[in-house]
């Protein structure tokens, strides 16, 4: 190719084909594409997203609200955290009514509360893997 005219006239050629080539039942596979070993990093990757989509999925789905927390859990929290996660999780209130009765911002409140779940949900995973552990 010699000029940016005879480039853009290949691509419109080679995409007016693509799009011909779309309405006939014509079977193209990864391996025209990519060796055994890419195939199987994408093939791997993509399971793995999928995996990660279906995680999170359930993640968001999974509702708290209204549920009695474990005390033995609770204590890895500051007393302040304790109070934060009781009203929002036991006692169903919003971040702002949680932050007005505890003289914190609204933001403040929400903060705190997702790090205290996240501290919570990671002491519990652990507690998972040297359980496990033990058993092996």
């Amino acid at each position: 190719m010699s000029s940016s005219l005879e480039l853009l006239a290949s691509y419109q050629d080679n995409r007016s084909q693509c799009l011909k080539d779309k309405r006939e039942d014509h079977q193209i596979g990864l391996d025209d594409f990519f060796s055994e070993e890419e195939r199987e990093g994408i093939l791997h990757q993509r399971a793995i997203s999928r995996y990660v989509s279906h995680c999170n999925f359930a993640i968001e789905s999974i509702n708290v609200q209204g549920e009695k927390i474990d005390e033995a859990l609770l204590k890895i929290l500051s007393s302040q955290d304790q109070k934060i996660v009781r009203m929002r999780i036991e006692n169903r209130l919003g971040y702002s009514a949680i932050g007005h009765n505890l003289s914190l911002s609204t933001a403040n409140t929400k903060i705190r509360y997702e790090k205290a779940i996240r501290k919570m949900t990671k002491h519990i995973r652990e507690l998972q893997d040297s359980d496990s552990k033990q058993e092996d």
